[in-house]
């Protein structure tokens, strides 16, 4: 983990764009604890594979796309939608984590009586 909040780490490009695929599978290269330096070679040349196959995918999707596209620009608006909650979701969750972290969950005093003697 280099520190980032969970809801920094969403990405908010579509899985089947080449910069949302790319991102999404260059985190592999996250996970690896190997600290030989042939097995991460190895690791980054798999990533760079499993890139270069997801992005034939990707080029023959949008042309099939070219023959579907108002019911796939729905889709993708749909899915855009639904991976802006879930950022806008982790956000409050960790607000109020850090609230409640510095204490800003404390009670409300109790309200005074309005009658005065």
């Amino acid at each position: 983990m280099t520190g980032e909040l969970e809801s920094e780490r969403v990405v908010m490009s579509s899985y089947m764009s080449f910069s949302g695929s790319l991102v999404r599978i260059w985190r592999l290269t996250e996970i690896s604890a190997a600290e030989n330096p042939w097995a991460r070679a190895g690791i980054i040349a798999g990533v760079v594979v499993l890139i270069a196959s997801a992005w034939t995918v990707i080029i023959c999707w949008y042309m099939v796309a070219l023959f579907f596209w108002p019911f796939l620009l729905v889709v993708r608006l749909v899915g855009r939608h639904q991976r802006k909650e879930r950022a806008d979701q982790l956000r409050h969750r960790e607000m109020l984590e850090a609230l409640d972290m510095s204490g800003g969950n404390r009670a409300m005093p109790e309200a005074r009586s309005a009658t005065t003697e």
